[in-house]
């Protein structure tokens, strides 16, 4: 709320300042305007402050939840500080539980941490329902630096998502297994336009590393799964 309203006093105060001022009703709107505007960041960094030696993650959960007007951003980076598992559990909560907003900043905050902490949460997150196609994408997209079976299998599920099928085509080309690179020939001779033009894309990515590897016998890697069957055949 307090967020809004400090872009709302930007904005009024510009348009303001653009259109100049036809009275001193107006000059003195902007002032108040002004004022407003820098108390309300103050109180918004005196709340950081008070939060920075904060380690009471049911606290912070409990305050990014029930915000109550105060600036959401720095109780949920506070909480990817402490950098735990617990930590890290928070910030699922948060994208699960809260307003579009928070539970962006949150998602933000999780891919932001290490490896060990965020890679099986973040995959855990993508076979939740209620969870929003766009974050779904963000974590597909995300997910590509971080190649393995667990993650692949996760992407895959989504491969007949029409929402989702663009962010996991580009995606299988990071990941470059055997598997991967066998669905996306399938689409590259057999998807219709968009499907097929990201999977060929995705292809030459994967042709350009095993060019760049400098290897004539470059394999490509391999997963312990069965690759899967055509998926165009009838």
């Amino acid at each position: 709320m307090k967020t809004t309203l400090l872009i709302f006093i930007a904005i009024l105060s510009m348009l303001l300042d653009v259109y100049g001022f036809q009275n001193d009703d107006q000059a003195e709107l902007l002032r108040y305007l002004s004022q407003l505007n820098s108390k309300l960041q103050a109180e918004d960094e005196a709340f950081a402050e008070s939060l920075a030696e904060e380690n009471d993650i049911e606290r912070l959960l409990e305050i990014a939840m029930n915000p109550d007007g105060r600036d959401y951003d720095p109780v949920i980076e506070r909480i990817a500080k402490i950098n735990t598992p617990a930590a890290a559990d928070a910030l699922v909560s948060l994208v699960l539980k809260s307003d579009r907003f928070v539970s962006g900043k949150a998602l933000c905050s999780l891919m932001d941490m290490q490896p060990n902490l965020k890679i099986s949460r973040l995959v855990d997150l993508l076979r939740k329902p209620t969870l929003r196609i766009h974050d779904k994408g963000r974590i597909i997209s995300h997910l590509r630096a971080f190649p393995g079976a667990e993650v692949e299998a996760a992407i895959l599920s989504f491969i007949d998502d029409d929402g989702l099928q663009p962010q996991v085509l580009s995606t299988l080309g990071y990941i470059g297994t055997a598997r991967s690179v066998d669905i996306l020939r399938q689409y590259a001779e057999n998807g219709i336009e968009g499907s097929k033009s990201i999977a060929e894309h995705s292809l030459k990515r994967v042709e350009t590393r095993i060019e760049s590897s400098g290897e004539d016998d470059y394999q490509v890697p391999q997963l312990p799964d069965e690759p899967p069957k055509d998926r165009f055949s009838k």
